[in-house]
């Protein structure tokens, strides 16, 4: 949505809608709004969403929450949002959110009660993401006790009545800053690639439409792969480019660690998103030059050989699709 306490650029409503049409045409079956901070930009927020929800899609909204202080506040921002056609609530409460140092911790434990509340009451979904690190004091089981104790339900319940959605911290953005050798657990790389390039698209204020919702778009170029600003029929544009180009193939069944391995680059990873950011702008000449020296070999063994591939083939094949 392009706002955050400091500044405010929020994504155009009238194109946003434009583009929200067109995602439905291809297909596309969620919108999710993320910031910044996507409340600070409420009406453009609420009217988003409307049209998301008239069109069918699923509406999510990712906050930091600053806006439950009070359970009263709390109650009235989601009232809005779920007037106005919201499905889902996220926000993160985690060590590495929040603010500890400024004496912020009470103040954020109520806001996550306060949500808790108001989205149960509301029937809405709430979904807590939780970044780990080592020696997390508040991870899942911490917040987890902490629902149960204050809600005055069972772990059971509060397991099945809220989504947890756990990862590990990016070193991008800020936690390049925050996050040291010495913190990143090893762990073994995901055999699936990258889940999102290609299938998860982010729509920036700026025009940027990028291949990707990950952190590494926000340091590297390489998803740009087209502007709403400039194209015509951007979005479609954007998936279609998205389609022909190897490379995100490559990232999609290898995934950036594997091929960070096949460059002979011995380089510590503390998530998938930080690798990418790495291949793709450190390395990334390495990577195009072995790129053009492997291409047939990339295209036959690494895509159209993963088991990620065949898993898709017979998908299709089961859903009538081939």
């Amino acid at each position: 949505m392009g706002s955050t306490p400091n500044s405010s650029n929020p994504l155009a409503a009238d194109s946003a809608k434009e583009i929200l049409n067109k995602g439905r045409e291809l297909g596309f079956k969620l919108a999710a709004f993320t910031g910044g901070e996507p409340t600070l930009a409420l009406d453009n927020l609420i009217t988003l969403i409307k049209h998301a929800k008239s069109l069918g899609y699923i509406t999510r909204v990712v906050s930091n929450g600053w806006w439950a202080r009070e359970e009263d506040g709390a109650s009235l921002m989601l009232t809005k949002l779920k007037t106005a056609g919201l499905d889902e609530i996220n926000m993160s409460f985690d060590d590495f959110h929040l603010d500890l140092p400024k004496g912020r911790w009470k103040a954020e434990q109520r806001n996550l009660i306060n949500v808790a509340k108001a989205s149960s009451s509301l029937g809405m979904k709430f979904g807590i993401g939780i970044i780990k690190k080592k020696k997390s004091v508040v991870n899942k089981e911490f917040v987890v006790n902490y629902l149960s104790e204050e809600l005055g339900i069972s772990k059971d319940d509060v397991l099945n009545k809220f989504a947890f959605i756990e990862d590990v911290a990016a070193r991008t953005g800020r936690g390049r800053q925050t996050i040291a050798d010495k913190d990143i657990e090893e762990r073994e790389f995901p055999i699936t690639g990258c889940v999102d390039i290609g299938s998860v698209y982010g729509i920036h204020p700026t025009g940027r439409i990028t291949a990707c919702c990950g952190h590494a778009m926000f340091d590297s170029d390489a998803f740009d792969v087209s502007n709403w600003k400039v194209d015509q029929d951007p979005l479609k544009r954007a998936t279609e480019i998205t389609g022909k180009n190897l490379v995100y193939w490559w990232l999609w069944a290898l995934g950036p660690q594997k091929i960070l391995r096949k460059l002979g680059v011995d380089v510590k990873t503390s998530h998938i998103c930080d690798a990418c950011e790495l291949l793709t702008t450190r390395y990334r000449n390495e990577m195009l030059g072995y790129f053009r020296d492997h291409k047939s070999d990339i295209l036959v063994n690494d895509v159209l050989l993963n088991p990620r591939a065949r898993e898709t083939v017979i998908m299709a094949r089961n859903k009538g699709l081939l």
